[in-house]
C-alpha cells in the first residue's frame, strides 16, 4: 500500500493521518485493490454497490443515460478522488449512475462496514477516520443543499451571477480569482448545458460584467454583477 500513500494522502478521508498511521489504518481495512482496462466497466446503475472506490491510478467516469440511451458525462474521478461513498453511507447499496474506467485505471474498494466498526485496537487515526467520513457526507449535504438553492432559481443569468458572487465572497472580495469548477462541472452543478452556459458567460463578457479565461474570472462591474442575483 506505501506506494499508493502520494495519491491516498490528498483524500479527504484521510486527511490529518500521518503517513505510519495511515499504512496501519489500511491494513485494518483490508482494501481490495483492482486494475481495469481503459472503457472497462465499474459498475452499472442498479447493479450493488458494497464498497466506495478510491482512483489510486488513471481516471474513472461517471455517466447517466438519458431517455434516447445517450450517455451524459456527469463526472470524472481523477487520481486520489473517489466515487460511491454516499451511496454505501446511506445503506442504498446500488450504483445510481454507470461508472467506467476512463483510462486504464487502478481503484482500491473499502467496506465501510470496515469503516465505521469497532477497531480493536482502538486507534486514535481510526478515530480521525470517522471524523473525516462524517466531514465529507456533511459537505455533500450542504452540496445538495446549494444546488437545491440553485435550481429555484429560473433564469440562466441568474444561477451563474450567483455562483460568481458567492466565488468572490469566497476569494476574499478579489476581483480576480479561480473558480472552484471547470465548465463542465459547473454546467451540472447549475444543471443547465454546457453550450447554453457558455452563450451566457459570453454574453455577460461582451455587456462588459466579467472577463474570463477557461476558471479565471474576473469581475469588470461588480455593481452590476450583484443586481443580477435573485
Amino acid at each position: 500500500m506505501e506506494k499508493y500513500y502520494e495519491v491516498l494522502k490528498k483524500n479527504e478521508l484521510f486527511k490529518n493521518i500521518e503517513k505510519n498511521d495511515l499504512m496501519a489504518l489500511l491494513s485494518c481495512l483490508s482494501p481490495r485493490i483492482r486494475e481495469y482496462k481503459k472503457n472497462e466497466v465499474i459498475g452499472l446503475n442498479g447493479e450493488n454497490l458494497d464498497n466506495l472506490g478510491i482512483v489510486v491510478r488513471g481516471k474513472v467516469e461517471i455517466a447517466k443515460e438519458d431517455a434516447d440511451g445517450n450517455k451524459n458525462i456527469v463526472a470524472m474521478i481523477n487520481e486520489g478522488e473517489m466515487f460511491g461513498e454516499t451511496a454505501v453511507f446511506s445503506g442504498f447499496n446500488k450504483y445510481p449512475v454507470n461508472v467506467f474506467s476512463h483510462a486504464d485505471s487502478t481503484v482500491l474498494f473499502i467496506s465501510p462496514d470496515k469503516m465505521i466498526g469497532r477497531c480493536d485496537q482502538n486507534c486514535i487515526f481510526h478515530e480521525q477516520l470517522i471524523k473525516n467520513i462524517l466531514s465529507v457526507i456533511a459537505k455533500k449535504a450542504l452540496m445538495l443543499n446549494r444546488k437545491l438553492e440553485y435550481g429555484s432559481i429560473k433564469s440562466m443569468r441568474g444561477k451563474i451571477s450567483k455562483y460568481i458572487v458567492e466565488q468572490y465572497k469566497k476569494n476574499g472580495e478579489v476581483s480576480e480569482f479561480e473558480m472552484s469548477m471547470n465548465r463542465n462541472e459547473l454546467a451540472d452543478f447549475l444543471n443547465v448545458s454546457r453550450p447554453s452556459m457558455s452563450r451566457e458567460f459570453g454574453k455577460m463578457r461582451d455587456e462588459g460584467i466579467i472577463e474570463y479565461k477557461r476558471k479565471i474570472i474576473i469581475i469588470k462591474n461588480l455593481e452590476l454583477l450583484e443586481r443580477q442575483v435573485p
